[in-house]
């Protein structure tokens, strides 16, 4: 059964990051100024910061 659920936790984990990088093309696709208004991206924000951030949150998947 363990392997079962290291398989779920993988796919939950697949899931999230796709979820979050949908999520991302849509916010990045709306205009600077409602982007701007919404606080997106975070003003200084580094990629690789992003990054390992998300790893974190999302088990390193």
């Amino acid at each position: 059964m363990s392997i079962l659920n290291a398989f779920d936790h993988y796919v939950a984990g697949f899931r999230a990051r796709r979820d979050a990088a949908r999520t991302e093309r849509m916010i990045s696709s709306l205009p600077p100024d409602v982007q701007k208004d919404i606080g997106w991206p975070q003003a200084h924000e580094d990629v690789h910061d992003r990054l390992i951030r998300e790893r974190g949150r999302y088990g390193g998947m």
